[in-house]
This record gives C-alpha cells, structure tokens and sequence, in this order.
C-alpha cells in the first residue's frame, strides 16, 4: 500500500488507490457538461412513477472518465 511520505520510500510493487465520493453536485454537474438531463436522474416524481420507484443519481459516462482520470493521474495501465 502507498503511504504519504518520500519518493524514495516507495518500492516495487507498491499500490496507489483512490476512492472518489460521487455527489449529486457531481451528477449535476456532469449531467450540464454533457447535454444529459436524463429525468430519472434528476425528477423525483418521474422517479417515483418508475419501475424502480426511485431517481438513479448515476452517470454512466462520468464514470467513465473518472476512471479514465485516475489512470492519466496515476499512470494507469499503458
């Protein structure tokens, strides 16, 4: 596991992790970005009169590229 400290504490075979917290800011956000203002995301009552009884704060495509992100960060996989 990777801890804070000095470059030359790291060792061969050392992991990086980051566990981002997706927010309804977030979906908002992406959801502006991107044009998708898919109302099972967003309208409670259409939520409601769904199948899933629920809204799905979830973007697909931010994911995506949160993962894609986190990779370019951290130099992920070439």
């Amino acid at each position: 596991m990777l801890h804070q400290g000095a470059y030359m504490d790291i060792s061969v075979g050392d992991r990086a992790t980051r566990s981002p917290t997706l927010t309804a800011e977030h979906v908002a956000g992406f959801a502006e970005l991107s044009g998708d203002r898919n109302p099972l995301r967003f309208d409670e009552d259409f939520g409601a009169a769904t199948t899933l009884g629920i809204t799905v704060r979830c973007q697909e495509g931010e994911a995506v590229l949160e993962g894609e992100a986190v990779c370019y960060t951290l130099g992920g996989p070439q």
